[in-house]
């Protein structure tokens, strides 16, 4: 009789064991978050994980397609580009004027990252040729031809619609919309310099209907520097960068609707 019943028996005992594994399986599950979860390979955030040590060479044969957010079209950018995927967004430091005609806004580049350095600026990783005390070095026009290759031009690219309370450093090079915000202060986009009377860069409080606030860095070189800011409500795009702690919008592509 004994004998006859133990397999019976030892099926129950399987059966508890199993059920007792699935439920500690299920109960102990991790929830992986964006730090937690490994970047895929060939891609912007994979870029930035590795150069989130500080400076590095890389040594890999990465290829990565992004779509350029923000170039020299309007002067915003000087001597850069800012670019994105899927996962996040980079700038590239490159060397030379009118790169908006070899690298228009919304264009696909395929980015070939093997030699290229990665560096923290201001808290911020970008991608240059190499590093020195006052920065970084672009890529030189040659360079820029053996590392990023143009795929085509695409559909404009679509910023994320965000609120100036959801900004975070995972939007940081990102192209984002601002909706519903006023400029603060009124005059010119850029102060001027009261002895050469050029351009100051120059940044610009905005706020939205909560009277939250966000900084709006323009560069010296914009064209529209010495133009009116504009009066009312209205949305801005833009890149979000960062530096020494305090992240600022930065209008691309004079992408401004008042």
């Amino acid at each position: 009789m004994i004998i006859r019943s133990f397999p019976v028996i030892q099926k129950i005992l399987i059966f508890s064991l199993v059920w007792l594994l699935f439920g500690c399986s299920s109960a102990t599950t991790l929830d992986y978050d964006d730090e937690q979860v490994p970047p895929e390979r060939n891609s912007v955030a994979y870029l930035k994980a590795l150069g989130s040590k500080g400076e590095v060479r890389l040594s890999e044969e990465l290829a990565v397609d992004v779509v350029i957010t923000a170039n020299d079209r309007h002067g915003e950018w000087s001597e850069a580009i800012v670019v994105e995927d899927e996962t996040g967004g980079i700038t590239i430091a490159v060397q030379g004027a009118e790169r908006y005609r070899h690298y228009p806004f919304g264009g696909r580049l395929r980015l070939y990252c093997n030699g290229l350095m990665l560096r923290n600026y201001g808290g911020k990783i970008e991608l240059c040729r190499e590093a020195d005390t006052y920065g970084q070095r672009g890529l030189s026009e040659e360079e820029q031809a053996a590392h990023l290759h143009p795929l085509s031009l695409a559909e404009a690219p679509i910023p994320q619609s965000v609120t100036i309370d959801q900004l975070n450093n995972h939007l940081i090079d990102r192209l984002i919309l601002l909706q519903g915000v006023e400029f603060i202060e009124k005059g010119a986009w850029c102060d001027t310099d009261p002895l050469t009377q050029t351009p100051l860069a120059t940044k610009r409080l905005i706020r939205d209907a909560e009277g939250r606030t966000l900084s709006v860095y323009v560069a010296a070189t914009c064209h529209y520097a010495n133009e009116p800011l504009p009066e009312g409500n209205g949305s801005l795009c833009g890149i979000l960068d960062y530096f020494g702690g305090e992240l600022a919008l930065r209008v691309s592509n004079f992408q401004v609707d008042f």
